[in-house]
């Protein structure tokens, strides 16, 4: 079948979320404002909060506030929870692949950060947020077409088909196609924009002179890193131009450094934020 990216059924943003965005969009935003405008939606609220309380930042104790919770995460978490909130608006019903994609985007946006944390500290949340945002094309198509999704994975995993061949199969196009298309939807940062227009091109990569290729790098590490964990493949394969050995070198991990963040990775696994 092929489908019209056009006529997609888009993710939406509430009122509060856009304004929230407008005003972390700027170089030095207020987040005390912002901690007031979320605190007045619920839902952003609860998912902040969350986000705020999970494994991966180590709270002492629990954080309860709003503004408390922006003023320590910062715009880019706030970013992600306003995206979360907007795409978990149009998910299909019991769709076992959508929450399977979602693991997966939580685990690569865990594993963006760990990498960032050693080889790239000054821009661990950018790494982050590309990593949680790179397979939102997926999560359209599955909200979209669910019953179809779930047969075009059967059929790729029967097939050891590398998944955006299956969707380019059956669709038409595939996730990183559906993403570019809804960027201004999803409010997808510039940076990111263009590390997934060059991922979705699966090239190998030769060196990191810029920081789309640093994100880039971190984001098919990333991959490889989940990947070589997972004894069970519930997911289609995805496509990437380099293996682990040489991108563990491109971005400057020891061996060491390699296992510490395999060895955290696997000790956050079960507590990752997942909302």
């Amino acid at each position: 079948m092929g489908i019209d990216v056009s006529k997609l059924k888009v993710p939406t943003t509430s009122g509060a979320g856009m304004k929230i965005m407008e005003a972390i969009s700027g170089s030095e935003p207020d987040l005390a404002e912002v901690g007031d405008m979320i605190a007045k939606d619920p839902v952003l609220t609860s998912t902040l909060l969350r986000i705020a309380n999970s494994a991966m930042y180590r709270r002492e104790k629990e954080i309860s506030n709003v503004r408390t919770a922006v003023g320590m995460l910062g715009a880019q978490k706030v970013r992600m929870a306003v995206t979360v909130v907007a795409m978990r608006s149009m998910e299909a019903k019991n769709s076992h692949i959508q929450e399977l994609e979602w693991e997966h985007c939580f685990a690569i946006s865990t594993l963006c950060r760990l990498i960032g944390q050693y080889a790239f500290p000054v821009i661990m949340e950018d790494l982050e947020l590309t990593g949680l945002l790179h397979d939102m094309g997926a999560l359209i198509l599955i909200a979209n077409y669910p019953a179809e999704y779930e047969k075009l994975v059967d059929a790729a995993n029967k097939r050891d088909m590398p998944i955006v061949d299956a969707e380019k199969k059956f669709f038409g196009v595939d996730r990183n196609e559906v993403l570019m298309h809804m960027s201004d939807a999803l409010h997808l940062p510039e940076i990111t924009r263009r590390a997934m227009e060059a991922f979705a091109q699966h090239k190998p990569i030769q060196s990191i002179e810029s920081e789309v290729e640093t994100h880039l790098a971190v984001l098919t590490l990333a991959h490889q890193i989940d990947r070589s964990l997972q004894h069970e493949q519930s997911l289609p394969i995805e496509k990437m131009g380099n293996g682990l050995g040489s991108l563990k070198e491109l971005v400057g991990l020891s061996d060491e450094n390699l296992d510490d963040i395999t060895e955290e990775y696997q000790n956050l696994l079960n507590s990752v934020i997942s909302v």
